[in-house]
Parts: C-alpha cells; sequence; structure tokens
C-alpha cells in the first residue's frame, strides 16, 4: 500500500508540475503581448476589429519571441520572464537617457557599437549600477525557486512551433536582405505588413517608436535601410557632372574645418565667451543642425558630403550604420580636393574607432586621420595640467591643434585640407548648485581659448587660409535651456530637475532645437558677407555647399546639385530641403562604382 500510494502521489505531484510549467509559458507569453502593446503610443488606422488584433500582435511579437527562445535554450519560465522584463526596462532605460541628453531614441547599433561605451560609461551614476546588482540577485533566486519546475518533451514542440511561427513576422524587415527583394516570401511579407500598417518608419526613429513599441523598434533598426540605386541615365549624368566639378580651380590653399563639440551661444547666453572668436575676424551666422545633444557624426556627414542626414535615403547614425557599406572611394570634399592636389589631413582628439571615423575617413579620401594614440608624444603644457578640474575627463583640445599646427607646417606651403574635431566640450555637464551652465560655461571658454590661440598660428602660416568652425549642436544642457526659453517647455513631454528627467516631445524638428553657431574666416575675401547671408539658418549640408561655392570650389557633385536646386531658398521647409536631393546622387557618390 505504501509503495502504490507514494507511485500515485509521485505521478501526481509530476502532472502537476508539467501543467504548472505549462501554465506558465502560456502565462508569460500573454503578458509580454499585453507589455508590448502598450508600449505603442499611436494607434494605426485599420478597417476593422481583427485587422487591429492583427496589427498589434505583429508589432509586439520580439517580447514574447525573445521569452520563447530563452525558453528553448532550457533557461527555466521565471527566469526567462525575468530577463526578458528586465531587459526590456533597461532598454526603456537607455533610451529614455539618450532621448534626454541628444532627442535622439535608442537603436540596435547602439547596444552593440563597442565605442558607445567608451562615452556612455561617463553618464552612469551609482544607481543603475545598484540596481543592476540587485537584479542580479534575484535572478539567482528565481534559479533556485524554478528548481521545482521542467518542462515536457510536449511543451518544447509547442514553444519551438511557436518560435518557428512568430520569427518571419518580428523579423520581416531583414526579409530583402536574406532571401533578395525579388523573392516570393520577401514580397509576400511586405505586402502583408503594408496590409496591415505594419510600417519602419527608418527616416524618424522617434515616430517609429511610438508607432511599433520599445522591441519592434530596436529590431526594425538592426536592419538598416538599403543603399540606393542609381539608372544608366542617372550615372552618367552624374558622371558628366562630376567631370565638370573637376575642372574647376580651388579659390584658396589652406582649408580648415573645426567641427566644435557642444558648441553654442546666442545674444543672450555664453556671448562674451565666444566675442575673442569675433575679435578675430570671423563672420558669424547660424546653421540648423540635424542633433541635439549628441550624433556629431551626422552633422559632419552632412558637412564633409552635403546630404542631408535624415532625409528618407539614409537612416541613423549614419557612419554607425553604412561605414561598411561606403565605396572605397567616396564622394566628399576631402577626395574632391584630394583629386586636385590637396593634401587631406583629419584628427580627433579621442578614439579614432569612435563612430567608426578610422573606416569612414579613408573612404571618404583623408591621407591621415590621428586619433588620441597618434597624439601622445605631445606634453600638456604644466599651466594646462595645473588648471585641469576633476570632473574633466575629456582629452584637452590642445593636443588636437598642436598636432593640426605640426601637420600645416609639414605642408610647408603646399594646398591642404584639414578637418579637425573637438573634444574639450563634450558632455555630460553635472550640476553644481546649478543646471550645469557652470561646468559648460569653464569648458566652452577652455575650448574658444585653445581655437584662439591655434587660428593666430594658422594666420601666421597663411593669412588667407579658409577657417570653418561650426557647433556641432546644442549641449544637453536641457533644464538650463529650459529655464532661459532657448528651448520652450511646450517641446518636453517631460521636464525635471535633472537633465536626465526631459523627455522631448516624439514630433520636434531639428528647426525646433537645431539653431546652431557657425564662424568663418578667410583672410580679406569679399565673399564672406555673401556667404553669411545665403547660409543663415540653412542645414549644414546647405552650409558646406555654400561655402564651397563662395570660398573653397572643390567641384564636388553633391554641393554643385544643393547650390543649382537653391538649397538656401527661404520659401521651401525645412522637410523640402532635406528630401530634396534625389536618392540617385547619394548612391552614386557614396556607394556605387568604385573607379578612382
Amino acid at each position: 500500500m505504501n509503495v502504490l500510494f507514494k507511485t500515485t502521489s509521485l505521478i501526481s505531484n509530476n502532472y502537476r508540475k508539467k501543467f504548472t510549467s505549462s501554465l506558465l509559458d502560456f502565462f508569460f507569453i500573454i503578458v509580454f503581448f499585453t507589455l508590448a502593446i502598450a508600449e505603442i503610443k499611436n494607434p494605426a488606422p485599420l478597417p476593422n476589429y481583427l485587422y487591429s488584433l492583427l496589427h498589434y500582435l505583429w508589432l509586439a511579437s520580439p517580447l514574447p519571441l525573445a521569452y520563447i527562445f530563452l525558453r528553448l535554450v532550457k533557461l527555466p519560465s521565471f527566469v526567462s520572464a525575468y530577463v526578458v522584463f528586465l531587459l526590456l526596462k533597461l532598454l526603456e532605460y537607455i533610451s529614455g537617457i539618450k532621448l534626454s541628453l541628444t532627442g535622439e531614441v535608442l537603436s540596435w547599433n547602439d547596444l552593440f557599437s563597442q565605442s558607445n561605451i567608451t562615452i556612455a560609461k561617463h553618464y552612469l551614476t551609482a544607481w543603475p549600477v545598484l540596481l543592476l546588482f540587485l537584479a542580479i540577485s534575484l535572478c539567482v533566486i528565481l534559479c533556485f525557486i524554478s528548481r521545482t519546475f521542467y518542462t515536457t518533451k510536449k511543451n518544447t514542440i509547442v514553444l519551438a512551433i511557436s518560435f518557428i511561427t512568430i520569427l518571419p513576422f518580428s523579423f520581416y524587415t531583414h526579409f530583402s536582405s536574406l532571401f533578395g527583394e525579388d523573392s516570393i516570401f520577401s514580397r509576400k511579407m511586405i505586402l502583408l505588413a503594408k496590409e496591415m500598417n505594419v510600417t519602419y518608419k527608418s527616416w524618424n526613429w522617434p515616430e517609429n517608436l511610438q508607432d511599433n513599441g520599445m522591441a519592434m523598434h530596436v529590431v526594425m533598426t538592426s536592419s538598416r535601410k538599403s543603399a540606393p540605386l542609381a539608372s544608366k541615365n542617372n550615372k552618367d549624368t552624374y558622371n558628366l557632372e562630376k567631370r565638370a566639378g573637376s575642372k574647376e580651380l580651388p579659390k584658396h590653399k589652406t582649408v580648415i574645418y573645426v567641427l566644435c563639440e557642444s558648441c553654442w551661444y546666442d545674444n543672450a547666453n555664453f556671448k562674451e565667451i565666444i566675442t575673442p572668436i569675433l575679435n578675430e575676424g570671423f563672420v558669424t551666422f547660424r546653421a540648423t543642425s540635424p542633433v541635439y545633444g549628441g550624433g556629431t557624426a551626422n552633422v559632419e556627414f552632412e558637412m564633409l558630403t552635403g546630404f542631408a542626414s535624415n532625409s528618407r535615403v539614409l537612416s541613423g547614425i549614419i557612419y554607425q550604420e553604412y561605414a561598411t557599406q561606403f565605396k572605397s572611394h567616396t564622394d566628399s570634399i576631402a577626395s574632391a580636393l584630394g583629386d586636385k592636389g590637396f593634401i587631406t589631413y583629419a584628427a580627433h582628439n579621442y578614439l579614432k574607432e569612435f563612430w567608426h571615423r578610422d573606416t569612414v575617413y579613408k573612404k571618404f579620401g583623408f591621407e591621415r586621420f590621428d586619433g588620441l594614440y597618434e597624439m601622445s608624444t605631445i606634453s600638456l603644457p604644466d599651466q594646462i595640467v595645473a588648471g585641469r578640474k576633476k570632473w574633466q575627463w575629456q582629452p584637452d583640445d590642445y593636443l588636437l591643434y598642436k598636432s593640426a599646427i605640426e601637420h600645416l607646417k609639414k605642408a610647408d606651403g603646399k594646398n591642404i585640407f584639414m578637418n579637425l574635431i573637438t573634444m574639450s566640450t563634450h558632455g555630460p555637464y553635472p550640476h553644481e548648485n546649478d543646471s550645469g551652465e557652470y561646468i559648460y560655461t569653464f569648458e566652452l571658454k577652455q575650448a574658444v581659448d585653445r581655437f584662439v590661440d591655434f587660428y593666430k598660428e594658422v594666420k601666421e602660416i597663411d593669412p588667407n587660409a579658409i577657417v570653418v568652425v561650426y557647433g556641432d549642436h546644442k549641449p544637453a544642457l536641457n533644464k538650463f535651456f529650459m529655464n532661459k526659453n532657448v528651448l520652450p517647455s511646450n517641446l518636453f513631454s517631460k521636464t525635471g530637475e535633472n537633465d536626465n528627467d526631459f523627455v522631448f516631445k516624439w514630433d520636434i524638428k531639428p528647426t525646433d532645437y537645431g539653431d546652431v553657431p557657425v564662424f568663418v574666416a578667410a583672410g580679406n575675401d569679399k565673399n564672406l558677407e555673401k556667404l553669411a547671408q545665403e547660409a543663415n539658418n540653412q542645414p549644414y549640408f546647405c552650409v558646406s555647399s555654400l561655402i564651397d561655392k563662395y570660398l573653397i570650389n572643390s567641384g564636388l557633385t553633391s554641393f554643385r546639385y544643393n547650390v543649382k536646386n537653391r538649397c538656401f531658398d527661404t520659401s521651401h521647409s525645412y522637410e523640402e530641403k532635406i528630401n530634396a536631393m534625389p536618392s540617385w546622387v547619394y548612391s552614386m557618390a557614396l556607394f556605387e562604382g568604385d573607379e578612382k
């Protein structure tokens, strides 16, 4: 009797375990569908309830798919659910921080680009680290609890079938690259997605996040927008225009672009700090940056290539998304001037790998690119070392300018184009009983002093040198800007005491936050005033095109196209300007053909 009783009890207990494990899986899958659907902020117009149900299930699919995947690799139900939930909340947190400080939302490459970690670590505080420790501890506890459950073979089969069923819906944006755009499978899925109003808005990631939820947004951004193609007629037209540009003669022998990290002022804020630059004879005007608080690479992309970084043709951080896709000899101002006999030099007093500049600059036609490692032989003067503050983690711009002057002297009067990316004013800007303006003021003053010293040396070498200094974006001084009405409170959906507390509304545009300064000197060139008038308040791809028109004459095809199509026309909206360039011009300049 005892044996029979024990056997019966064991069978009953096993049945209960099997039932509980299956029920848990069903419950958690429903929970993750619900959580993902709750993330979708913008309702889609659909003909009936069935379409709406399928639409939301499709968009929600990556979250339950992640749970099922973890279950299939033998993680217990509770642990799998906990890990997926934790990852979702972590993604939301990181995206919120990025949105607060840059106006941009999280993307796939943000998570897997190693160089981003070198900057991100400076924004970490003790709280996230402590919470991560507690989260791991709880995961260990759940592992012990989960030992009372196990998964049956039947349940594993059901999970596997569910995984195979959901997978195509979660990763449909990858089908064209995996199977080809003309494959039946790709075309069917794309048509079905259109019918269900499932759309990847690669040209507007904040809106894409609102429409599709965090999980689907991250998956979608892992599929970069494909490089455009050009027809034979397009290629002939482009090559004809390129040959015409190659015959133009440069106007100055020294051209220096200086991207001044987070450098900003207006008539009411920080102007006295900028005054030394104006005293050196620079003309100044405003430009419209495509980014806020970060995304520097997209600004320099616009300046170097003459293409909009936020058009419908390309997506994301361009260097990060397309570094491997760019052809070996990309058409940029560096390559155009290089073809005219210019020495082409780039320098950045930070890691060369950041934003994949080490790959991109080579393709853009820079003969040499110096990073922090190449500047390691330069010693900071004792006065600078003594004046550094505990919160100054950024390498001093002295290193950048010292390196640039050395190479300018080595050029020995030959034509040279230099592209310099500063670092001293990079965020974050901790609050010192204020809204971050004390530290920003200190760093901006140092940056201006370093630049003015550099410019004085440049003038001694070539008094007629073209020197363009441009702020890539506003610093992420959210609270300060709101208090000063630089960024009105109605641009934010959420505000708070710290800069990280602020969240931009999803539909704001570069014209709302992108106002930044540009300074240009070119000796006694009479075209400076005309340039300032036409370039004022224009997008950076237009600013660079007009600088080329009036001062440089590189003959770069995209610059010529922008000028011919009057990118500076004030009657055209910002949206019209960024989408005016045909996709085939992008294709020919950046992706197709590799003849030099």
